[in-house]
């Protein structure tokens, strides 16, 4: 069982035992009902925020919390890992992707489909991936601290390349409009409607333009990390 299912398992667990319905358990916490409908169905990570008042509502001694804080340990790329606890601190992000959904943004769907072309990785490490890409989202919906600015520079052909089946772009798109304090910028540049295989040299082993996340804190302390082909690059600089 992975520990986005446990955390919603124990949940459902939790709020039946007392006999309350969804609606009951949006009555005793400030969250929503469809919040807490989307983090029973494993389609919301579930925030600091949320455990908290969980464990108030039922009075647990801190289970929530430290079902909450796995999350946030799940395993990323190696690569990624020295980038991972600047973008956990971040005020601010601002991401430019060319050739996909930056990972903040994905769905469950979308990012197991981009996951899942990764050589080499067995089923069950494509499940810890995908949870632990999910398991960043949960900065976006924080109150403690206040979660991130988050801007996205997304180029236009992100939106019409196939890298997941109809549905599953379908509602991606769809994510993206109705989902998360996010704003967006659709940049219409480059070749557009052109499957990436065809289009795109990352998928014949070149290189190309590469995606750039930076992270604002302190005005001395700032952060960018650049995706490459073949992984990512972390670099920490002071700024006078």
């Amino acid at each position: 069982m992975t520990a986005l299912s446990l955390f919603a398992d124990e949940m459902k667990a939790a709020r039946e035992q007392r006999g309350w319905s969804q609606a009951d358990l949006a009555d005793q916490i400030p969250y929503s009902l469809s919040a807490i409908s989307m983090a029973e169905a494993l389609h919301r990570v579930p925030s600091r925020d949320l455990a908290r008042h969980l464990d108030k509502a039922f009075g647990t001694p801190g289970t929530f919390a430290r079902l909450e804080a796995r999350l946030r340990d799940l395993p990323f790329p190696a690569s990624f890992r020295p980038f991972a606890a600047y973008e956990a601190e971040a005020t601010a992000l601002y991401v430019f992707e060319h050739s996909l959904v930056p990972g903040l943004l994905q769905t469950p769907a979308y990012a197991r489909a981009v996951l899942a072309t990764r050589p080499n990785t067995a089923e069950g490490e494509v499940d810890n991936l995908v949870e632990a890409r999910l398991g960043r989202q949960a900065i976006l919906t924080r109150d403690d601290p206040p979660a991130p600015l988050l801007w996205a520079l997304i180029e236009e052909g992100v939106l019409y390349r196939p890298v997941a089946p109809a549905e599953v772009m379908h509602d991606q798109l769809a994510h993206l409009v109705d989902h998360g304090p996010v704003d967006g910028i659709v940049e219409p540049f480059g070749q557009t409607g052109v499957p990436l295989a065809a289009e795109d040299p990352a998928q014949r082993g070149g290189q190309r333009r590469q995606p750039l996340q930076v992270r604002a804190g302190h005005p001395r302390d700032q952060a960018a990390q650049a995706r490459y082909v073949r992984g990512r690059v972390g670099v920490s600089t002071e700024c006078a």
